[in-house]
């Protein structure tokens, strides 16, 4: 069998579609979520900022809380009905909040706990949607499986970004007539059934699995208790140059949460922006940067060595230093899009390091390691933008590009990086 006809399977495609609308809906749900904590209403941004602050941290904490054990869950019981019941789950929890929810801002500490418990579905869908891949397909079909379904979840988050603010817009999520702009029931109700939509698709698509899979891995790769993450930290921080990699890869994730927090309030106050889709609009630029960045790096003279993390975090830093001093809108958008750009050029070959330097039986472990970490530095910034979230937008972007410094140093020897080969 050609690779090619591996995407031409049933059980490919259904795969692949239940992960897309999976992620479609996250994101999605997480926007709008976002533009109503970032009211329309609130001329001081702080207020969002801190609600954002607790929407991101309610949503990443099941992944810290449940990391050593959903694994296993994943193992113990078929992994095509952990992904339905996962998805399933999340539409049945926004049922829930349209049947007897009135949506207000009082309503906000509800909003909040629907977030955990999407969260609580997310982190246990997130072991067994890698999983159930070796269970599909023979390894010489793994690679281009594993790359056609992050392809179609970069999709659904682009898709999930740019369409979250275009629903809101089209449903009416706020009433605008009115001075200040109020919460549209009818328009929060229509958000809410398209997303049920999104969640009840993908839990379909996951019961098109087949019962008996043709290939099961020997082990699992995901299956990781608390010994196993003792382990991983272990090897990660005993071991230098896995070390850097595994800190830099935090260190994005943690300039990425903050600026998810950011970006509502500063382009509602900053670049006067007013629709949801202007705003969600900031995301895409960001978004499509990340994914160009991602594609060409390995193209670049030099993407071998970890030189090329350090000049393109420096871009990074610079171009949203620019950023923050940014009132013209267009021109937000190209700095977001260089912003992204170096981003990917970052990210990509610290996780090839990463993969290069882990024993070839701590892989997965490291890789355990490494999300457990990136979702804690996560939740920290979070709490840290709560807790400054009366400085101005502007000086809260300076203090990143001062953690970033911060963390590059911590890394250590990021001279010595220059001549260093990933694959040597």
């Amino acid at each position: 069998m050609s690779k090619l006809a591996y995407l031409k399977k049933g059980s490919i495609l259904a795969m692949i579609h239940t992960q897309f609308f999976s992620a479609l809906g996250d994101t999605g749900f997480r926007n709008i979520v976002a533009l109503i904590i970032a009211s329309p209403a609130l001329v001081d941004p702080s207020s969002s900022v801190k609600g954002l602050a607790i929407a991101q941290i309610a949503f990443m904490l099941p992944y810290v809380i449940l990391a050593p054990f959903v694994g296993n869950l994943s193992d113990r019981f078929p992994k095509k009905f952990i992904l339905s019941f996962a998805s399933g789950s999340r539409a049945l929890i926004l049922l829930c909040v349209l049947l007897w929810v009135i949506p207000s801002q009082s309503s906000i500490l509800i909003l909040y706990l629907t977030i955990f418990l999407t969260g609580v579905m997310a982190a246990t869908y997130s072991p067994a949607k890698y999983g159930i891949l070796p269970e599909l397909t023979p390894k010489e079909g793994l690679v281009l499986i594993n790359g056609a379904v992050e392809s179609g979840t970069l999709l659904a988050i682009l898709l999930g970004t740019i369409g979250s603010g275009i629903l809101a817009d089209w449903a009416g999520l706020w009433n605008r007539a009115m001075n200040p702009p109020v919460l549209s029931v009818s328009g929060f109700h229509t958000c809410l059934i398209a997303l049920i939509a999104v969640f009840g698709a993908s839990a379909l698509f996951a019961l098109l699995l087949p019962k008996k899979p043709m290939y099961a891995a020997k082990e699992s790769h995901v299956s990781l208790g608390i010994h196993d993450y003792l382990v991983g930290l272990k090897e990660v921080f005993t071991y230098a140059p896995l070390r850097k990699a595994v800190l830099g890869v935090a260190l994005f994730w943690t300039i990425a949460a903050g600026l998810n927090v950011l970006f509502f309030p500063f382009g509602q106050k900053y670049l006067h922006l007013s629709s949801d889709t202007a705003k969600t609009s900031l995301y895409f630029a960001l978004s499509i940067g990340i994914i160009f960045g991602s594609s060409t790096v390995g193209f670049l003279p030099g993407s071998d060595r970890l030189a090329c993390v350090r000049w393109s975090a420096v871009g990074f830093s610079f171009s949203l230093f620019a950023f923050a001093f940014c009132r013209n809108l267009y021109l937000a958008y190209g700095i977001l899009v260089i912003s992204g750009l170096f981003a990917g050029i970052y990210l990509i070959p610290l996780n090839a390091a990463m993969q290069r330097h882990s024993k070839r039986d701590m892989t997965s472990r490291v890789i355990a390691t490494s999300n457990l970490l990136n979702n804690i530095t996560m939740i920290l910034i979070s709490a840290l933008f709560f807790v400054l979230s009366n400085i101005e937008n502007p000086h809260i972007i300076i203090i990143l590009i001062l953690l970033c410094g911060v963390f590059m140093i911590l890394l250590g020897g990021i001279p010595k990086w220059k001549e260093e080969s990933l694959f040597e």
